[in-house]
């Protein structure tokens, strides 16, 4: 059953490596509705599963799915803005991707006791249909419309074949400066998750709060996140946001272990 969740992870990572080339080929668009509906479908057989082999495979799928989301919404925001602005979009983006892992536990673990792990997964279709639905045709929310538009067109897409697009990521892993930025994000990310998977055991079980002691523990994780995008845009720099992130995390992390 853990290797569901692992399959889910390696999805979410594979996933956008998949749909991100595609997506400067074919469009925004097309491929968001592809990454839904994968996703759509692989939850609907995560609920029927009749085996846990089943089970864990769908999940891979659903984090394929899931990645779609992820990696078009940055690159929409890459398509229509520039400078500042784009920082400001990718700030907001941030919040959300660190405040869904954050809280999702919270809310599943709250919910499981109500509906059970089927009912869980009833609810991640729900959330794929209507996300489908508005994307495909457009949904009414709270008094404005929701319709997902092209952001990349024609003439501003990747012309060369299927295999030279893959080829590009040959190009982009020799950019050394890239590549620091992009160990940056991942080690970030790789803090989150350890955090994600190990505080349980260690606030519950060897602290032995409760499971709501918990879940407000991970409520002030969520809104430290609310708290960054605004204070990440005080600095007059990115590169001087980034460097005082990575002080701040070696100092607190230096601070857990002691504790």
């Amino acid at each position: 059953v853990q290797m569901g969740l692992t399959a889910s992870m390696a999805g979410l990572a594979l996933g956008q490596l998949l749909f991100g080339p595609l997506s400067d080929k074919f469009g925004r668009r097309p491929l968001l509705l592809v990454s839904l509906l994968l996703f759509v479908a692989s939850t609907v057989i995560c609920i029927f599963s009749p085996t846990i082999y089943v089970f864990v495979g769908m999940r891979l799928f659903q984090g394929i799915g899931a990645a779609g989301g992820i990696v078009i919404s940055r690159s929409v925001a890459t398509d229509r803005y520039r400078g500042k602005e784009l920082v400001k979009v990718l700030a907001v983006i941030g919040v959300i991707n660190g405040i869904a892992p954050v809280a999702a536990p919270v809310l599943g673990g709250v919910l499981t006791d109500a509906v059970g792990w089927r009912g869980i997964f009833v609810i991640l279709l729900a959330i794929g249909v209507i996300l489908s639905w508005s994307g495909a045709f457009g949904i009414n929310l709270f008094g404005g419309s929701m319709l997902f538009r092209e952001s990349l067109p024609p003439r501003r897409r990747a012309g060369q074949s299927l295999l030279r697009t893959f080829g590009n990521f040959g190009t982009i892993l020799r950019n050394k400066r890239f590549m620091l930025y992009v160990f940056q994000l991942g080690f970030a990310q790789g803090i989150l998750f350890s955090n994600i998977a190990s505080s349980p055991f260690i606030i519950q079980e060897h602290y032995g709060f409760s499971a709501l002691a918990f879940s407000i523990v991970f409520a002030v994780n969520s809104l430290a996140f609310m708290a960054a995008a605004p204070l990440s845009l005080r600095f007059r720099r990115p590169q001087d946001g980034i460097m005082a992130s990575c002080i701040g995390m070696c100092v607190l992390s230096v601070a857990e272990l002691a504790a």
